[in-house]
Order: structure tokens, then sequence, then C-alpha cells
């Protein structure tokens, strides 16, 4: 069985009453879920900065981003992701949160 992040946010409620991810979050998942699931040490192993924070300029520029077409790996959308949530003016989870977070199986 394997883990499928879009379905996970679907089930969520996502794209339930207008809901929707941010692009960002949204091409990374899918591109993940379709080429980076098997590949070793994701979210661990970096990237060159300069590229993820070039895709990462473009998703906040409102400009279409072709993540296959980028010539890169799925460490590089991982770090791309982790960059969106990196510089979130507020986090998802504040401190307050981090019992109920570290329960979460």
């Amino acid at each position: 069985l394997r883990y499928q992040p879009m379905q996970q946010m679907r089930q969520l409620g996502f794209n339930k009453h207008k809901r929707k991810l941010p692009p960002a979050v949204r091409d990374t998942l899918q591109y993940l879920e379709q080429h980076g699931l098997d590949a070793e040490g994701l979210f661990r192993i970096s990237r060159l900065q300069s590229v993820v924070r070039q895709l990462k300029r473009l998703y906040d520029e409102r400009r279409a981003v072709d993540l296959s077409a980028v010539n890169e790996d799925a460490h590089t959308e991982a770090d791309v992701l982790k960059l969106f949530f990196a510089e979130l003016a507020e986090p998802i989870f504040t401190f307050d949160d981090s019992d109920s977070v570290a329960r979460v199986p």
C-alpha cells in the first residue's frame, strides 16, 4: 500500500467548500506522490538552494511551474515544499499544538 498525500488531503476536506491547496503545495505533493516516494532520504537530503529558491520564487510570483520539466529530482521538490512551510508568516502548528502533533501515529 503506497502513501498517497493528495488523496489524504482530499479526505481532510480540501477541494470541498472551495478550500484549495496553494499551488506550491499541490504541485510538489503531486510530483512527490508520482516520482519521489521511493527516494532515499526524502526530506533529509538537501539540494542546491539556488534552484530551490528559484522554484519557490516562481510560485510566489504566481507563475506556472512544470516540475517535470525542471530536470531535478524528488529531493529538490521536497526542499521547495519544506521552504514553503518554513516561510509561512504564521506556523501551521503552534508550540501549544506540539503535544497533539506528537501523538499523531
